[in-house]
């Protein structure tokens, strides 16, 4: 019987090759993870996000791993003595015998599928004890709050969270609508804070499950004071994008992070079913509050093209769909773009721009210092 992949190579390449996967699939550099005290935890792995991971390491590797190793072992030196130690006795085990072939004991057998639709805010940046405020961006399309992993914290005494969408292991499972999935991430965030006043945000469809936040928060009777919304084209006014853009931008490496030579698959299928709930989603206008439960609106457009000047006509995609050159071609506008007639004329909208394209603009080197100067002339410091 043929040996799985992973009992044919020695213990240290085996773990290389399990960093270079949790690399790509977080979108950082393996260097990032070289260091044998850092927690998985700080690296935005959730149990979702773990699921993911596993899963991905299984198809590539051909070893099964426990769907919470990340929870059990806590950090990078921890997991590099799980996979030392299971290599050992599993390349053992079939030195005796041909009957096992995968690293797999009684904690790795199936387990009942848990309550997926449970999610808890992912930190990014700052330290929950000590920073008296939070801000909470919601993911974009790819459903992962990595997406934000390169920013830094907005404010000297503000903690940056993100949220992994709930269906990231399992994309098929994404059948609710926008409203329904941002009230899954709000509850998840009044586990942080459980009273405003708020600040969220989002970038790309983020924008739009920010929104749907707000509203949530402020049904239950919270106040949101701030909402960013980063490259987030209104669907007032604009078409959901097409998936071929997506795929296109994907198979020329034009999503965003130029280090990373294929967009995992998992970021296309959950993108793909993002897309398929915001062709149903049609937004509707804040509630009248009071003006001074009003939030503040900073809405921050990139000013770059994706592509150089006539090169969108070039890609063979529908160009005479709005969003797809709003998206790829230099713009001309960067006003509120439909944004002001969702907040009920209660709300001061303020505009700044940044360089970069809608796809790289929370990657480097456009991020960390750009963004963290917008965020102070939104007032968040």
């Amino acid at each position: 019987m043929q040996q799985p992949i992973a009992m044919e190579v020695a213990p240290e390449e085996l773990f290389n090759k399990i960093q270079e996967i949790i690399a790509r699939e977080l979108g950082v550099e393996v260097d990032e993870l070289q260091d044998a005290d850092v927690p998985f935890s700080q690296l935005g792995i959730d149990p979702i996000l773990g699921r993911v991971i596993v899963r991905t390491i299984s198809q590539k590797l051909d070893l099964k791993l426990p769907e919470d190793i990340f929870q059990k072992t806590g950090d990078v030196g921890h997991l590099r003595q799980h996979i030392f130690d299971s290599h050992a006795a599993a390349t053992t085990t079939i030195a005796t015998t041909t009957a096992k072939t995968t690293v797999e004991d009684e904690e790795t057998r199936p387990q009942p599928k848990r309550n997926s639709h449970a999610v808890f805010p992912v930190l990014i940046r700052g330290n929950p004890t000590k920073d008296s405020r939070n801000m909470f961006l919601l993911p974009d399309g790819s459903g992962s709050a990595m997406a934000y992993a390169r920013l830094t914290a907005p404010a000297p005494d503000c903690c940056l969270y993100s949220m992994h969408s709930p269906f990231l292991a399992d994309p098929s499972e994404y059948k609710c609508t926008v409203e329904d999935l941002a009230a899954i991430w709000a509850r998840g965030i009044q586990k942080i804070q459980p009273h405003g006043p708020y600040t969220v945000g989002g970038w790309s469809a983020g924008g739009y499950y920010a929104f749907e936040v707000m509203k949530y928060l402020q049904s239950e009777g919270e106040v949101v004071d701030k909402i960013i919304l980063i490259d987030s084209p209104c669907r007032t006014k604009f078409e959901t994008l097409p998936l071929d853009v997506v795929r296109y931008l994907s198979s020329h490496q034009l999503m965003g992070d130029q280090d990373t030579n294929q967009t995992p698959k998992w970021l296309i299928d959950h993108f793909e079913v993002t897309l398929r709930a915001v062709e149903r989603y049609k937004p509707t206008r804040m509630s009248a509050i009071p003006v001074k439960a009003a939030p503040d609106v900073y809405i921050i457009w990139a000013t770059d093209a994706v592509l150089p000047h006539g090169g969108a006509a070039q890609t063979g995609l529908d160009c005479g769909v709005q969003v797809t050159r709003f998206l790829l071609e230099q713009r001309i506008d960067l006003g509120p773009n439909g944004w002001e007639t969702l907040f009920a004329g209660l709300s001061k909208i303020f505009i700044a721009t940044m360089p970069g394209n809608h796809f790289n603009i929370v990657h480097k080197p456009y991020t960390a210092p750009t963004l963290a100067r917008k965020g102070a002339r939104s007032g968040l410091n």
